[in-house]
């Protein structure tokens, strides 16, 4: 697992340790940059927030930044390059080893030829010198290739962010269309709705002097409100949702911009060009070393030879101190670039939270909007309800009716029920008379106790309920259409329809109507016989006993 700095551009490589990701991260940040926890924000390479049970699959690289530089009024102040950093070590930066000799040149060199030696000591020191700067190239490249996937994530986020919201205020858009279509139809029927309640009449139980029809118990004036109310609220509605789509409209083009600038960031390249001019003139000093020891002459050369290979020797001295004067000079403008980079990448991350920001903002009022919009749904439910006035109003005038029937038969079945015990308790208490006139003379009056007692007089009382019903009877609903509101011709003609031609609800409530009252009676009447039967049976019952 890597976690890189991504605004330092500084690597760790670490081990997860069956560790989580985010608590990895946390420590690493505290101990290494004394990072505030809290003040951290955490990306995966494909520009998702490391939560806290992300897994180590999930979080192969990372990149942190910390919410202070994406404050404007923070100044963040770019790290100064130091070519003493002991991690310039692993970027070859050090003096303890040459590459290019593999040994010290006083162990190879004539001291007959000091001039020569002197020439390559001091070619040896300059490219020794300018080797760190060449290493803190080396490393300056290796940070801002991971700004660059530092950036890179952070665009992914800010893609991922927007096109969630794009879909969102999209599928706003089309529920609210749907709502307002839905509404646009509630409304215009909410009209005719309220005459059709006018040509309801109510039932003559119900009506008073100021209750004729159905529209007399609804607060009409508050519906009628309410449904201009909800005209406005819908405009209003509109407007806020043209108003939102125009915001999305602009902060798309605000993301492509402040996208194409983060493309402008991870593409530029000053701190490369400048870090390879500086390899190139380190190679170039380098390369020149090794022709200088070959001009070292040998023993018991020419004079003449050997002045002309200690001008040679001198010309190659020159030029590696001057590739080696290239490279520690360069060092000044490595440092401007890598503070000109650092200033990008800021601002590019500045801008790119303002626009999160900006995000943000618009989903939270498309989220208010959706409450809205949930409202005026919920709204036009309500005005489909007087649609179906009409149609629960007559199945409540049936219902009375029911329970005004049922109530009568509960009635009858108790008083039913009273009568047939009685005449059980006299049946009885006939025995129980004609057994002791005949057999108590001979017994002794403590034999058995209670022997003398008679069954108690039956007491039934019946609950009143259903006492505050109207007085609905079902004879009086034998014509829905009457009740409907519809011309008594028009009902009659439809009374008059063979059976199985009546059609809609209102047909349909009068067959319902008409099958309830058949099987009420066919009960009674099987009711009525068993009663017959058992009062017949008791009577035979207890004629036997008198007799016996």
């Amino acid at each position: 697992m890597r976690i890189c700095h991504g605004l330092a551009g500084e690597v760790l490589e670490v081990d997860s340790e069956y560790r989580k990701p985010l608590d990895l991260v946390r420590q690493y940040a505290r101990e290494r940059w004394s990072l505030q926890l809290e003040d951290l924000i955490v990306l995966t390479s494909s520009g998702s927030v490391l939560s806290a049970d992300a897994k180590e699959e999930d979080a192969a690289d990372v990149y942190f930044f910390t919410k202070q530089c994406l404050e404007t009024q923070v100044e963040v102040i770019p790290e100064r390059l130091d070519v003493k950093d002991p991690s310039l070590a692993r970027f070859g930066g050090t003096e303890e080893h040459d590459d290019v000799l593999g040994q010290r040149c006083e162990d190879v060199i004539d001291p007959a030829f000091e001039a020569f030696r002197s020439n390559i000591a001091e070619a040896r020191a300059r490219i020794a010198e300018s080797r760190p700067v060449s290493a803190l190239a080396s490393r300056c490249e290796e940070r801002v290739l991971a700004q660059r996937h530092a950036a890179r994530a952070v665009l992914e986020n800010l893609k991922s962010h927007r096109a969630a919201c794009g879909r969102s205020i999209s599928l706003l858009v089309q529920k609210s269309n749907r709502v307002q279509v839905k509404l646009s139809d509630s409304l215009e029927k909410a009209e005719s709705a309220i005459k059709t309640l006018e040509s309801v009449a109510l039932h003559e139980s119900l009506q008073s002097e100021t209750r004729r029809c159905l529209a007399d118990v609804v607060p009409r004036d508050r519906i009628l409100r309410f449904t201009e109310a909800l005209e406005g609220e819908g405009a209003q509605l509109l407007q806020r949702l043209e108003k939102l789509q125009r915001q999305d409209s602009q902060l798309e083009g605000m993301c492509e911009q402040v996208a194409e600038r983060v493309e402008q960031l991870i593409r530029e390249d000053s701190v490369s060009i400048e870090s390879k001019a500086i390899h190139v003139e380190q190679a170039r000093a380098q390369s020149e070393l090794p022709q200088l020891r070959a001009l070292v002459p040998s023993a018991g050369a020419a004079p003449a030879t050997v002045l002309e290979d200690e001008k040679r020797s001198a010309l190659l001295r020159d030029r590696v101190m001057s590739a080696c004067a290239n490279v520690r000079t360069a060092l000044d403008q490595l440092q401007s670039c890598w503070d000109r980079q650092h200033q990008m990448f800021v601002q590019r991350l500045r801008e790119v939270a303002y626009v999160q920001s900006k995000v943000r903002y618009v989903e939270r009022q498309a989220a208010l909007l959706e409450e809205e919009v949930n409202a005026q749904s919920n709204n036009a439910q309500h005005i489909v309800r007087l649609q179906k006035m009409p149609r629960a109003y007559n199945s409540a005038l049936r219902e009375v009716a029911l329970r005004q029937q049922f109530r009568e038969r509960y009635v009858a079945q108790a008083e039913k029920a009273r009568t047939a015990l009685s005449r059980m308790v006299e049946a009885e208490n006939s025995r129980r008379r004609a057994f002791l006139q005949r057999y108590s003379c001979y017994l002794p009056a403590d034999l058995v106790q209670g022997l003398g007692a008679f069954a108690p007089a039956i007491t039934l009382e019946v609950p009143n309920f259903d006492a505050e019903l109207p007085d609905i009877s079902m004879s009086s609903l034998e014509v829905p259409e009457r009740i409907a509101g519809r011309p008594e011709a028009e009902a009659a003609s439809m009374s008059s329809l063979p059976t199985g031609e009546a059609s809609g609800p209102a047909g349909a409530e009068a067959k319902d109507a008409v099958a309830t009252a058949e099987r009420i009676a066919e009960l009674e009447a099987r009711n009525k016989a068993l009663e017959e039967q058992l009062a017949m049976r008791q009577e035979q019952a207890a004629t036997s006993a008198s007799e016996a």
